[in-house]
Order: C-alpha cells, then structure tokens, then sequence
C-alpha cells in the first residue's frame, strides 16, 4: 500500500513520506525489526542516487540506523562515505569512530574525526570536540599489546598463547564475512579486501600524525615568535628610556643656547674695538 502510494507521489520531498511512514511503523509495530530492517533497506536504496538527500540529515540517520542491521559496521561506513552519503554531517563521522574505539582502534577512529573536520562537516564545534577527546586518549595510552593474526582453523592449536599478558588473539577469518546473502568470497577476495581497508586506514593514521606534528611545529614556531618580539620590545624600551635620559631637559637648553649668545655678543664687541 505505501509503495503504491509512493509510485502516485507528485510531491517535492518523497524522504517526508517515507519518514512519516517509518515514524508510524516504529510506533505500532516496535518488536518487528525485521520488516523495519527491511524498510530501511528499500529507503537506502531509492535515495542511494539522489545526491540532494545524502547530506539530509533525515536520511543519514535512517543509514545509520540501518547500520544497526550490519554485521559488518566498518565496511558499511566506507559504502556511505564512498557514495558521498553524509560526508558533511559530522554524525557519519562521529559514529564511524565510535564503532573504531569500540573494536580499540583509537589511531583509526582519529583519522576518521580528522577527515571529517578536513571535509568541513558541521555541526564543527562537536566534531572537533570528539576528535580532542581521542586525540588525549592517544596521548594518554600506556603500554602497547603485541597482536597475533591466525585463522579460523588455528585457533584452537595457539589458544595457550592467549596466557600471556601481553598478547591479544585475533580470528583472522570468520564464516559471516566470507557468506553474505547468496554470494561467496574466496579468502583470496576477502584477504585482498582487508588488505585495500587497512591501506586506507593507514592513509588516514599517517595524514592524522603528519597534521597532528605540522600542529605542534606551528605551535611552536608561534611560541619563539612571540618570544622574538618580547625580546626586541624590551630592548627598544631600554634604548628609549636611555636617550631620554642623555638628552638635556628644557631648561639645560636654555641656559646652553644663553650662554652661547653672551659668547657672542662679548665676542662682536671685541671685534668692534
């Protein structure tokens, strides 16, 4: 019924409808996630080439909202900020870190709030606030954890190495990610997949640190300026209150400029006898 009411549609804003439609099924049918799911799919999808709603901040909430359905969370950010969904709306960005700091990537999770800002995305003020925060609990970090890639099939063959304090296992392949929906990747696809995002997430890391030392030189170049003219105004003072002091005062002129006058009226008569 909303579909046949949505192919009638003549009106200059369709994203309304679909809101007010949405809104009234989240309302009357709460528990049923999967025809909501389903919904937020076909939303996506028909504004997914309208590049006057990828900015609207209607219709990256309902993205992100759909994001809840994803198994795979990072990979659906990059789909959203390859296709140009939200890139100036500070949530794209401020969820992506979050689900980076939650997985323990606060390197990444910064390089993704720095983008933002570099894209200009607003509300700015929030952006740049979230991106302080990381930015300190990068600073803050204590320590560093030595990480150990295997695969699924060698799990169970390393596990006592998960004794260790100071090491961490990570699952290098699962089933989820090689089966979605009736396609299969092979691990060659999937390995060259992980291998594109992490190049890219270094790309971020690396423009993030260079910004982050560009930050700090300029800072410190402010710094010994202001130091420079500190300096150079004290000793412009000093010479000042110093040629005050050697220059005679009004009344040492007048007595001088007397003097030199009776010098030469004395001087005059002389020559006159």
């Amino acid at each position: 019924m909303f579909e046949a009411h949505m192919q009638s549609y003549k009106g200059s804003d369709p994203l309304g409808e679909w809101e007010s439609y949405i809104q009234w099924v989240e309302e009357n049918f709460p528990e049923n996630r999967e025809y909501l799911a389903t919904l937020l799919e076909h939303l996506m999808k028909e504004f997914l080439d309208k590049k006057k709603y990828h900015n609207d901040p209607r219709f990256i909430n309902y993205c992100l909202k759909f994001a809840e359905y994803n198994s795979d969370l990072h990979q659906f950010f990059e789909f959203l900020y390859n296709h140009g969904i939200g890139t100036l709306s500070s949530l794209l960005y401020i969820a992506w870190a979050g689900h980076l700091e939650a997985q323990g990537e606060l390197q990444h999770a910064s390089a993704v709030l720095r983008r933002g800002i570099q894209n200009q995305a607003e509300p700015r003020e929030l952006l740049q606030q979230h991106y302080r925060t990381f930015a300190d609990m990068i600073h803050g970090k204590r320590g560093e954890q030595r990480v150990i890639m295997i695969s699924k099939s060698e799990y169970s063959v390393h596990s006592s190495l998960a004794s260790k304090a100071d090491v961490q296992q990570v699952v290098m392949y699962c089933k989820e990610k090689l089966i979605r929906g009736e396609s299969e990747f092979s691990f060659e696809e999937l390995r060259a997949q992980k291998y594109n995002q992490r190049r890219k997430h270094e790309q971020w890391v690396n423009e993030d640190r260079h910004y982050m030392k560009r930050k700090e030189a300029n800072a410190f170049e402010e710094q010994l300026l202001k130091q420079k003219m500190d300096e150079l105004h004290r000793k412009l003072h000093q010479v000042v209150e110093t040629s005050h002091e050697e220059l005679p005062t009004s009344q040492e002129r007048s007595e001088v400029y007397c003097a030199l006058h009776d010098t030469s009226h004395v001087q005059q008569q002389e020559l006159q006898y």
